[in-house]
């Protein structure tokens, strides 16, 4: 695997890829990629903030969504202008999760969104280098609340939440470990104490955003 060999691999099922190799790693996209996380991954500059990418994409985080695979919440999504490629990531209700391009996915019809809460959050993580910069979407009903915890790369849907009396806790179970989060709401703002399975803990904090041109793929200012 000589330095800059480029790679393409496709599945239509699900797959496993394995790499070997001696020395340092890297894994440096081909061309840019906008992922519905709000961040591009260039070639040049790596991971990169970005409002706009969500213009890319018909369905936002959160939304539920069917195909042939199943039915689940989206928690991720990339782009590929250059490729022609628009995919999902989507986790069910048992946790497992599947890719599915865009034109093989419905939404499903969702309950009234009801609640403070509602919508992107940034977040602030303190103590946990895997996510100092984070993101948390929130959908509140009066049936309950749902959501996904967000990096750049990669999403999870709650395994549980609750919010009552303006106090908030999620459960996660994610690639880097299973955590909690639990802290108080206060006027847009939120802030609490974070902890591990393993007993490492933490400070957050988030602020709530407004998402922009969401749902409006190819009418937004593509930056080069």
């Amino acid at each position: 695997m000589p330095k800059g060999m480029r790679h393409f691999g496709w599945s239509k099922t699900e797959a496993i890829i394995q790499v070997h190799g001696i020395g340092p790693f890297q894994i440096i996209p081909a061309d840019t990629e906008e992922h519905l996380s709000g961040w591009r991954n260039t070639p040049q500059n790596g991971w990169l903030r970005d409002p706009m990418t969500a213009s890319f994409f018909k369905f936002k985080i959160t939304e539920r969504v069917k195909s042939k695979r199943g039915e689940g919440m989206i928690v991720g999504g990339m782009h590929s202008e250059k490729s022609q490629i628009t995919q999902y990531f989507v986790q069910m209700d048992n946790g497992d999760a599947f890719c599915e391009s865009e034109k093989d996915l419905t939404i499903v019809p969702k309950e009234k969104l009801a609640g403070p809460l509602n919508g992107k959050w940034e977040v602030r993580t303190h103590g946990a280098p895997w996510c100092e910069d984070c993101n948390l979407y929130f959908q509140q009903t009066n049936s309950g609340l749902t959501g996904v915890y967000s990096l750049s790369w990669y999403g999870v849907a709650f395994k549980s939440s609750t919010f009552k009396d303006n106090v908030l806790e999620i459960r996660l179970e994610t690639l880097i470990g299973n955590f909690a989060l639990r802290g108080k709401y206060n006027e847009g703002t939120l802030s609490g104490d974070w902890s591990t399975d393993t007993g490492v803990s933490g400070k957050w904090e988030a602020t709530k955003t407004k998402e922009t041109l969401s749902g409006n793929r190819g009418t937004a200012f593509r930056p080069q």
